[in-house]
């Protein structure tokens, strides 16, 4: 069987197995991911599967049925991750919300040179937020297979959530104190920055290529290139909220 093009976005999964369509392969890789797999042992499943069809001559999906049925009969034991643990990884986003939403807060009542009022619909909208993050991020492998295998179900919860959360700042109109919006949009800018700052050191900090998806005999560059482009796109969601903060800070600011 010869090797299989595809798009430049399924790159590494032709990197791992060049004789498997890269769309089966990447949903494998997923479904063994969602069992707790390692990144050795995704990839040595991936090159038994891609030995088995250079050799055969059969796709993957003649041979193995979908990358769910693989999946499965592989019978890898339970994860041992402490989901608990990814907590911590959550923080950095905390903080930049709490940094956030102060800043948005502010800018409307500094240019027409009021008191910012904070009300019981705020409060719950935090509360709310953070909640939602925590249980998300404590059952993380639970949370990504509930979004993988029901997304119609998870896209109706999300808007659910938003709906619950307008619903609180609507409804939630009583006054629980005033602060000066100077002092809160320093505060807010604050903690946007060092949150910001935080997520993107500990990003750097961390080890991807110790389970990165990697062959038996894959030559070690080819990982660590692998690892530092995941590293990259491990970035955006860290820079994404003080753009997205500044785009509503000028929008409120012209606005208000």
């Amino acid at each position: 069987m010869s090797r299989i093009r595809a798009p430049r976005k399924y790159r590494f999964e032709q990197e791992l197995a060049p004789h498997v369509d890269p769309v089966w392969a990447q949903e494998l890789t997923v479904e063994l991911r969602l069992r707790g797999a390692s990144g050795e042992t995704i990839g040595e499943a991936l090159a038994e599967v891609d030995s088995y069809c250079a050799d055969s001559g059969e796709s993957a999906a003649e041979a193995f049925g979908s990358p769910a049925e693989y999946a499965q009969e592989l019978e890898l034991p339970a994860p041992q991750q402490q989901e608990g643990s990814q907590l911590m990884t959550v923080v950095p986003i905390l903080g930049q919300i709490l940094g956030m939403l102060p800043v948005l807060w502010a800018l409307p009542a500094l240019s027409q040179g009021q008191e910012v009022v904070i009300r019981t619909g705020q409060i719950a909208l935090l509360g709310i937020v953070f909640t939602a993050i925590v249980l998300m991020t404590w059952r993380v492998l639970k949370f990504v297979q509930f979004v993988l295998r029901r997304p119609v179900v998870a896209v109706l919860s999300g808007v659910a959530l938003v709906g619950l959360m307008v619903l609180a700042v609507w409804l939630l109109q009583a006054p629980v104190m005033e602060l000066s919006p100077v002092p809160m949009l320093i505060f807010g800018a604050v903690m946007l920055t060092v949150a910001t700052v935080w997520g993107v050191l500990r990003m750097r900090s961390v080890s991807l290529t110790e389970d990165m998806v990697s062959t038996p005999l894959e030559d070690e560059e080819a990982v660590i290139r692998r690892a530092n482009s995941v590293r990259w796109t491990g970035y955006v969601p860290i820079l994404m909220m003080p753009v997205y903060t500044a785009l509503l800070a000028l929008v409120l600011w012209l606005f208000a």
